[in-house]
């Protein structure tokens, strides 16, 4: 079973190395090591973790998949910190690896003015 979680500072190692391996075909194809995925520090991501949602999808207590989601950049102020942007990323990440989501996942919302 996969396992959509909010990403912890001490994940973060491991979210890297995975990063690397992920961006590895594209460094070998380009001949281009210099490409920010393969060159981005663990201090670097730990400061992108300040304003990014870090999801993590866990099988058998191991990292398999990463998401990053600025969510300042994605929402109106109206909906911001109501876990909108985790939750969608949560839904996608839940239908492409067990090709189905909940049906009811999304809160219905209100908001004045619209």
């Amino acid at each position: 079973m996969v396992e959509i979680l909010p990403a912890h500072d001490c994940d973060l190692p491991e979210i890297l190395s995975l990063q690397k391996l992920a961006f590895h075909e594209a460094v070998m194809r380009y001949d281009d090591f210099n490409i920010p995925p393969n060159t981005q520090t663990l201090h670097e991501l730990r400061e992108e973790a300040k304003s990014h949602r870090i999801l993590t999808a866990i099988e058998s207590g191991k990292i398999i998949c990463s998401v990053r989601a600025c969510t300042r950049k994605l929402m109106k102020t109206k909906v911001r910190r109501r876990g909108l942007v985790a939750l969608a990323v949560a839904v996608s990440a839940l239908q492409k690896y067990s090709g189905s989501a909940p049906p009811h996942v999304l809160p219905q919302t209100h908001s004045e003015g619209s």
